[in-house]
């Protein structure tokens, strides 16, 4: 998950900082226009104090954002541009909480097939051949157990396991993968 913060207020950025610490999630804070920027973001966090809300209009134009937050003192016809506004001051569990009920929940695998897969990969079997129609999915924690796993076993073998699988992976702008070490 990628959070952008436009400010130059050192509270403000402490907060938020704890905050997407808190939900892992990578943050980008900048407090001008001349910044190098991604191309999208879960979320964008901007404080209402000087050019911000300027600079973050411009920001919501050129990028991918999913949800737009504006962090105020007083309210003002300004903010009608953003998707919520948060009164300050606010602690960074109001951050969370707010990051915690939109993200994204997706299931990909039932918990069945990813334990089946799971025991055949740990018992050395082949998945068993079959003909199916429906799209399969592993979610984000299971799906890196999984792809861990198959990447430490010799070639021959994913070949033998995979053998008349087809497998398409998708990487959604929302998810954010760390390095397996």
């Amino acid at each position: 998950m990628k959070i952008l913060l436009l400010c130059d207020n050192y509270v403000v950025k402490e907060f938020i900082t704890l905050a997407s610490h808190s939900v892992g999630a990578k943050l980008t804070t900048i407090s001008d226009a001349t910044s190098k920027l991604h191309d999208s973001y879960d979320f964008l966090f901007v404080d209402d104090k000087g050019d911000m809300i300027d600079i973050a209009r411009e920001t919501l134009d050129k990028t991918d954002i999913a949800k737009s937050i504006v962090l105020y003192s007083k309210e003002s016809t300004r903010h009608g541009d953003f998707d919520e506004a948060i009164h300050k001051p606010f602690l960074p569990s109001d951050i969370e909480s707010l990051i915690g009920s939109t993200k994204p929940q997706t299931q990909i695998l039932n918990l069945a097939d990813i334990d089946e897969i799971k025991s055949l990969l740990d018992d050395g079997d082949t998945l068993p051949s079959q003909e199916t129609t429906e799209d399969t999915v592993v979610t984000d924690e299971d799906g890196l157990e999984l792809i861990y796993k198959i990447l430490q076993m010799k070639p021959k073998k994913i070949r033998q396991i995979l053998s008349g699988a087809e497998i398409t992976i998708k990487f959604p702008k929302d998810t954010h993968i760390e390095e397996l070490s």
